[in-house]
């Protein structure tokens, strides 16, 4: 599981066809970590979308977001286990509005203001294009994340 290989990942959400990444990042180094957790997911995505093409006619990308703030988690509040607040909120905001312009975003990673303050120069710097949200009030930004490790492996292993 790519989101538990993070050491600092608490949880991961299944909410609609989203899937939602809890990670307890109180410092710089641990942010960088989630933002190179999403290019290893972004990675990931792109390999299976090269299987499943040559075995079916179906095409797999994913939209990612991420926001920094303070979650709660609650067991006491509903009959089950949950997760609830604002960066929650932005994120499904965002990846739903970004869904919702259809496939030219695929791939796509957004990072609200949050996040790119608290990044290393080096990766903050992909976030270059501000996103223009009609739907969401929060800052953000725009970069296609991958790994590049797996990214170069892709290339050379696509026959």
């Amino acid at each position: 599981d790519i989101f538990r290989g993070n050491d600092s990942c608490a949880d991961v959400l299944h909410v609609g066809h989203y899937y939602i990444g809890i990670f307890y990042a109180p410092q710089t180094i641990d942010i960088d970590n989630v933002l190179d957790t999403m290019g290893i997911l972004n990675a990931t995505i792109d390999i299976l979308d090269i299987k499943f093409k040559k075995i079916m006619p179906m095409s797999l990308s994913c939209i990612m977001a991420a926001d920094f703030g303070e979650v709660m988690h609650s067991m006491d509040l509903a009959s089950y286990e949950s997760w609830q607040g604002t960066p929650i909120n932005n994120v499904i905001a965002l990846c739903n509005e970004v869904y919702s312009k259809g496939s030219d975003y695929d791939g796509a990673t957004l990072i609200t203001e949050s996040i790119k303050i608290n990044l290393k120069e080096e990766f903050a710097n992909f976030f270059d294009k501000k996103w223009s949200s009609t739907e969401c009030p929060i800052k953000s930004y725009i970069a296609y994340v991958i790994n590049t490790v797996m990214h170069n492996w892709i290339k050379q292993n696509r026959t």
